[in-house]
């Protein structure tokens, strides 16, 4: 800041609390500790939310939702929760002299109501939001240009809100995304130069009601080689810059304005350019990773015609392009681009580029059997060709001889390839032998005009039975036996696997495979009727059964079975009435994902594929550590949320916790522990800290706050993802560690995953029961600290989580549905004895199975 600001700064009033002399180098401090009056309950009453909020914490979310953007306003609801008053302080960005200029009547405000005062005015509210993200150079560029901040204030407080808290200054000039290189891009693209702060910042916001800051935003939140992709600077000198930031621009232009109140809660859509830029998978110096020509795109997303030689040969596709076929249209097109993209850069590859036609085919199959691909992932299968053989064989052996409205047919296939995903999941079948059996089933008509030993019923006896019962091992069993044990992954090896370990003075295993065998008897017992025996039997007797008769027992049967992996325990609510299989209903969509439907005179049941059910019924496996106990207070996570957030135990397998990746995680965040126990005011290790923890800026700021004036609360200030972050060893191998993250079933499919170091802020305007579910890590942190904590196997994680999330469920206090903060500080309120005791619960009916002593220790005191 040149001597004459800074000079206009001291007369203005700015430099209040902890200054240097003006004209000093270093710039003032503008971040001031604020009294409230009635303390921090206060403010969050006044904004109608509960108290106990920390002090770093009040008054934004206070702002937040009294006067939200896109639906994350609670309303501004009467002053009824009695708390005591807590004598607090609360960060403020910029002088209170600077603030009661700006406010209505402020003039003669004394310090300890200006916070409420700022609640009360929602112009200020907001640009108490945008500065909040501000450090103490940038705020010092804006204080010294009164006007541009009173002119922000009353035409662009919204925008700043949003989108303005990656605008930063050193040295008095914008740090803008891309480095002093990409200044020339920035300055033509604003119309104003990055070395004038305030009028760069004025006309910033003020652009195109705001989606120039929109892009301006997403473009810093990147890392440095996806901003000069996105960019265009890691094009030769010469090549048309300029032309390749204008055309993402002109991308971002087209954005509807999700941000403001008047476009509907949360409507952003869950596919955008912002967040192409954030996922799409780069090569190591910096380029689109396979598949990469624009051929192989046009011909997905054009539906053009292009032979194999032709997308070869075509020149790299670049990120313009790519972002305006993602980035606009109906959000329904979007999502699906976003997902054939993600799903032929993580599961196909280079393999795309060598059989680019086979690919494309496949990742077409996205669009209306999209159950279909990402079962055919789970099970590991890789190849383009044989993903386009499924496809087609799926669309073929439905749409033949009429059958697309037929029942038996989508519930008899379906069935079967849901029967071998499930194996495969349980690790009964390795991935070889699942694609033998696919592509032998594809040969099967489906129809129910051919004699039943050339149809579905013929194959299961001659082909599907004995495999599943060569990879089971032991003795001869029947029909349902077998699928049973297979679904459970009860191989004759897992009776007797899982070391021993002593617990609570028993020995025990870590069993799962025995604990799913048991409860799954359970269900077909109270399923009671749809036994596949019985129906293969009747299939070989025309007299008793015709052929429509034998298909549809045998559909009926297989429908029943695949459905009995996902009812939670025998004597649950699921099993309450009849056999919920029965209401199945594949139509209008067989392959959509499936989904929960009730209603008014319309009785609870699925419809959808029978393939992933998991994302409609992981709730029924969750069971609460205290299920008789009635909760203090109403829950306030709703129930979309509470099923979003379910699916993580339903998609957690057991197969894929390893011991050495828990004890990696929790020496991860032991290590992110230390690393925030010795932060200090001042010190270097702050901000790169909060970038290792993947902060937003708010929160960056936030943490420099509580270092200064509430240091013993950094231990609640972290989450215990924020902790993996900050602790994991050279930035951390999150893809080896994807069986402990969250569900995203866009970028992951029907697979857990660890997603790199993720502000809170990336999710703003979508909805929250996705958005929530994607970025919630630490309840299977916490999980998997305590298991190593204890010496205990990692393969009872599932369990524990599931036995865990109902409790969440009732107890946490979320302040409003996208507050992740809240779920965050309830695990991490979560004493050891309370897990322990979750750990009791799992003996016996669970995968903690009691066993014999070891021979050394029989007959010994305990």
């Amino acid at each position: 800041m040149s001597p004459r600001a800074l000079w206009r700064a001291c007369l203005l009033g700015v430099v209040l609390v902890e200054t240097v002399p003006c004209g000093a180098d270093e710039p003032a401090r503008q971040w001031h500790a604020l009294p409230v009056e009635g303390g921090v309950d206060r403010l969050a009453q006044a904004a109608g939310l509960e108290p106990g909020l920390p002090s770093w914490r009040a008054l934004y979310e206070a702002c937040r939702r009294r006067h939200g953007l896109w639906g994350e306003d609670a309303g501004s609801g009467p002053e009824t929760l009695a708390a005591p008053a807590r004598d607090s302080v609360v960060p403020l960005p910029l002088a209170p002299a600077l603030w009661r200029g700006l406010l209505r009547d402020g003039s003669q405000l004394p310090d300890d109501r200006l916070a409420l005062a700022i609640l009360a005015e929602r112009r200020a509210a907001l640009l108490y939001r945008g500065l909040a993200a501000f450090d103490d150079e940038t705020l010092a560029a804006l204080a010294a240009d009164p006007d541009t901040l009173r002119r922000l204030e009353r035409r662009h407080a919204d925008v700043l809100a949003a989108f303005g808290a990656r605008f930063a200054v050193r040295g008095a000039v914008v740090v803008v995304p891309g480095g002093p290189e990409a200044e020339p891009l920035w300055q033509e693209l604003v119309g104003e130069t990055p070395r004038s702060p305030a009028r760069f910042l004025l006309a910033l916001v003020g652009r195109s009601g705001g989606r120039l800051a929109f892009f301006y935003d997403s473009v810093a939140r990147l890392e440095p080689l996806r901003q000069r992709l996105a960019l265009g600077l890691h094009l030769p000198a010469g090549a048309p810059r300029t032309a390749a930031v204008h055309a993402l621009a002109r991308v971002f232009e087209t954005e509807s304005a999700w941000w403001r109140k008047e476009g509907g809660a949360f409507a952003r859509p869950d596919a955008d350019a912002a967040r192409l830029l954030r996922e799409l998978r780069l090569t190591p110096d910096g380029g689109v990773a396979a598949p990469a020509a624009r051929g192989f795109w046009e011909a997905l997303f054009d539906r053009a015609a292009r032979s194999a030689d032709e997308i070869r040969t075509s020149p790299p596709v670049d990120v313009p392009w790519l972002a305006e076929r993602i980035g606009t249209g109906d959000p329904r097109t979007r999502r699906l681009r976003l997902e054939q993209l993600s799903f032929a850069q993580r599961v196909f590859g280079t393999a795309a580029e060598a059989s680019p036609v086979e690919a494309i085919e496949a990742l077409q199959g996205l669009e209306d059997v999209r159950a279909l691909l990402l079962s055919l992932e789970r099970m590991g299968a890789r190849d383009p060709g044989f993903f386009a053989t499924m496809v087609q064989g799926a669309r073929r052996s439905i749409a033949s001889s009429g059958l697309e409205k037929d029942w038996h047919a989508h519930a008899g296939f379906q069935g079967v390839v849901a029967v071998i995903d499930r194996a495969r999941v349980a690790r009964a079948l390795d991935v070889a032998t699942a694609e033998r059996l696919l592509r032998s089933l594809l040969e099967v008509p489906l129809s129910a005009a051919v004699p039943w030993e050339r149809g579905l019923g013929g194959w299961l006896e001659a082909t599907l039975l004995p495999e599943l019962a060569r990879a089971l091992g032991g003795g001869p069993l029947d029909a349902d036996a077998t699928v049973v044990r297979a679904l459970a992954g009860a191989t004759a090896l897992s009776a007797s696997s899982g070391a021993l370990f002593d617990w609570e003075g028993l020995w025990y295993r870590a069993q799962p495979a025995r604990a799913e065998l048991r409860r799954l008897e359970g269900v077909r017992r109270r399923q009671d009727g749809a036994s596949l025996g019985e129906a293969l039997r009747g299939c070989r007797d025309p007299a008793r059964n015709g052929r429509e008769a034998c298909a549809t027992a045998v559909a009926a049967a297989l429908t029943s079975l695949v459905y009995a992996a996902h009812l939670g325990e025998p004597d649950g609510p699921a099993l309450a009435g009849e056999d919920p299989a029965r209401r199945h209903a594949f139509f209008p969509e067989p392959w959509a994902l499936p989904e929960e439907v009730s209603g008014p005179g319309v009785p609870w049941h699925v419809k959808g594929s029978l393939l992933g059910l998991e994302m409609a019924l992981a709730r029924l496996g969750l069971h609460r550590l205290a299920a008789d106990a009635l909760p203090d207070r109403p829950p306030v996570i709703d129930a979309p949320q509470r099923r979003r957030l379910a699916v993580h135990a339903g998609l957690a397998n057991p197969a894929e916790c390893g011991d050495a990746e828990r004890d990696a995680l929790a020496g991860a965040v032991a290590a992110g522990r230390r690393r925030a126990a010795a932060l200090r005011v001042g010190g270097e290790d702050v901000a790169a800290a909060a970038r290792a923890a993947g902060l937003d800026p708010w929160r960056a700021r936030a943490l420099e706050w509580l270092l200064a004036h509430e240091p013993e609360a950094r231990e609640s200030f972290f989450s215990l993802g924020e902790l993996l972050y900050l602790g994991a060893p050279g930035g951390g191998p999150w893809d080896a560690w994807d069986a402990w993250g969250a569900s995203d079933t866009t970028l992951a499919g029907l697979r857990l995953r660890l997603p790199s170091p993720r502000p809170l802020d990336e999710t703003s305007g979508r909805r929250p029961e996705p958005a929530l579910a994607e970025g919630f890590l630490d309840l299977g942190l916490r999980v998997a600290v305590h298991l190593a904590e204890r010496g205990l196997p990692a393969s009872l994680a599932p369990a524990l989580v599931a036995t865990l999330l109902p409790d969440l469920f009732v107890e946490a206090r979320p302040v409003a549905p996208d507050d992740r903060l809240a779920l965050d500080a309830w695990v991490r309120g979560q004493k050891a004895a309370r897990l322990d005791d979750a750990v009791a619960s799992l003996a016996g009916r669970g995968p903690l199975q009691p066993a014999s002593a070891p021979s050394s220790r029989r007959g010994g005191a305990r």
